[in-house]
C-alpha cells in the first residue's frame, strides 16, 4: 500500500478528529468508519484517503435526514 505524504496525512487526521466529534454528538451511523479510520491517522495509506472521501461523499448526500428520537420513559432515551 502506498502511505501518504505529511501534509495529506495531517490534512485526513484533522478531518478525522473533526468526524470524531460529529460522531459522537450527532452523526451515530458514521460511528464503525471512524472507528476504523482512528486506528489508521499515524500510518494512512491511500486507501484510507479514498474511505475518507467516501465517508464524506455519504454525509453530504444524508445531509437532509432527519434524526428521529423516541422516549419510552423520562429516564431512557433511545434514538
Amino acid at each position: 500500500m502506498e502511505r501518504l505524504d505529511t501534509e495529506i496525512s495531517e490534512i485526513l487526521h484533522h478531518i478525522v478528529v473533526k468526524l470524531l466529534f460529529v460522531c459522537k454528538i450527532q452523526r451515530l451511523d458514521i460511528e464503525p468508519t471512524i472507528t476504523f479510520l482512528c486506528t489508521r491517522v499515524r500510518k494512512s495509506t491511500q486507501e484510507d484517503w479514498l474511505k475518507l472521501n467516501r465517508l464524506l461523499c455519504y454525509l453530504n448526500g444524508t445531509l437532509n435526514i432527519q434524526r428521529i428520537i423516541g422516549v419510552d420513559s423520562l429516564s431512557i432515551i433511545q434514538s
